[in-house]
């Protein structure tokens, strides 16, 4: 499972982790770096889950900004990931996904 509260009757091991990617238009003045400090997207517009879909998926996916000292604004909700990432596509924002989802073509991961 992924981002499962804790519960009292059940354990759980981890098997996998995987890290963030900031997903961003292939336009954007970002997108050709390799790496890239949260810092750098403080003044940006983000394309997010709703809040509601999950409250430690929501932080978990935000932390890098969260511990960068500023929480994103984000400017659009969308239930998926590819709609989500046709959004950025888009130039509505950009956003941070896990770097499995970002495996989607036509979209810059950093």
């Amino acid at each position: 499972m992924r981002d499962a509260a804790p519960h009292a009757e059940l354990s759980n091991i981890t098997l996998a982790t995987e890290g963030f990617v900031a997903v961003l238009p292939r336009h954007h003045a970002h997108a050709a770096k390799r790496r890239l400090n949260a810092r750098a997207l403080k003044d940006e517009r983000f394309v997010f889950y709703p809040r509601t879909a999950g409250e430690l998926a929501y932080r978990r996916n935000l932390r890098a900004c969260l511990d960068a000292g500023f929480e994103p604004r984000i400017v659009q909700e969308a239930s998926n990931w590819v709609t989500i990432f046709h959004l950025v596509g888009a130039g509505v924002g950009i956003t941070i996904a896990p770097a499995s989802a970002a495996e989607i073509h036509n979209f810059a991961a950093v």
